[in-house]
C-alpha cells in the first residue's frame, strides 16, 4: 500500500488541530436511550380482569352488568358455592379491567452491580445480563454469606429512569423528572411569560498566559 504523500499527511493533522481548537456550540442533548429502541427489546402489554368487593353501594347494578353478575358465579363456582339460577342482588362488587406495560427485563434488582462494586472496593459483583447481577463472595468476609447478603441490602442506589414530562389536562400542572432538560423556548400562558434563551461566551486566557485553554462557557437565561 503506497503511503500518502507528506504534505497531505501535514494537511490532516492541520485541520484536525484547527477542528481541536475551534470552541464546541452549546447544544441541548437528549439521551440516547431515550432516542432509541434495541432491536428485538419491547415492553410486555399486561390484561388484568378481576371483581373489587366491598364497594359499598357503589358497585355495578347486575341487572345492567350481566358480565359481573357471570364473573360473581364463576369464583363461587370455585369455591364450591352454586348460584346457578339464583337472583342475585348486591350493588358492593365490581368488575375491573386493569392494563399495564411492563418494561422489558424488569425484575427486582436490576442494573445494580456498580453500586455494590463500590461499596465492596472491588469487582465482586457482574451483571450477567440486563436483570441479573452475579456476586462472589470475598474470602474470609467477616460473617460469612448472610452479613454479606445483610450490608448489601442496605446499599443506596438512585435508580434510572426516562425522561418524561407529564401534563394535567385538568389543571395544567406540568412535572417533569430530573433528566428532561429545555433548549431555547418561549411559553406563554395567560399573563405569564417564560422565555430560555442560551447565549454562549468564548472565555480566553490572558494574553502570552502560560496556562489556561479557550473554552465556551454557556450562559442560560430564564
Amino acid at each position: 500500500m503506497r503511503r500518502a504523500p507528506y504534505y497531505l499527511r501535514l494537511s490532516a493533522l492541520a485541520v484536525g488541530v484547527a477542528i481541536a481548537a475551534a470552541p464546541a456550540p452549546v447544544l441541548a442533548f437528549s439521551r440516547v436511550k431515550d432516542l432509541i429502541e434495541v432491536q428485538g427489546i419491547r415492553d410486555n402489554m399486561l390484561v388484568g380482569y378481576g371483581l373489587v368487593v366491598g364497594l359499598n353501594g357503589t358497585g355495578d347494578s347486575l341487572k345492567n352488568a350481566p358480565f359481573t353478575q357471570q364473573s360473581i358465579q364463576t369464583m363461587l363456582e370455585r369455591l364450591g358455592v352454586n348460584t346457578r339460577g339464583q337472583v342475585m342482588q348486591t350493588k358492593n362488587v365490581a368488575a375491573v379491567m386493569v392494563t399495564a406495560s411492563l418494561p422489558a427485563f424488569a425484575a427486582p434488582g436490576t442494573r445494580i452491580a456498580k453500586a455494590v462494586n463500590a461499596y465492596l472496593g472491588g469487582g465482586n459483583a457482574t451483571a450477567i445480563d440486563p436483570s441479573n447481577v452475579e456476586l462472589a463472595v470475598p474470602a474470609n468476609y467477616p460473617g460469612g454469606v448472610m452479613a454479606l447478603l445483610t450490608e448489601i441490602e442496605q446499599v443506596k442506589v438512585n435508580p434510572d429512569q426516562p425522561a418524561k414530562v407529564i401534563i394535567d389536562e385538568n389543571s395544567g400542572v406540568i412535572v417533569m423528572g430530573a433528566d428532561v432538560r429545555i433548549s431555547t423556548v418561549a411559553i406563554a400562558q395567560g399573563n405569564l411569560t417564560i422565555k430560555v434563551s442560551e447565549t454562549p461566551q468564548v472565555s480566553q486566557p490572558s494574553p502570552f498566559s502560560q496556562t489556561g485553554d479557550t473554552v465556551v462557557v454557556p450562559r442560560t437565561n430564564i
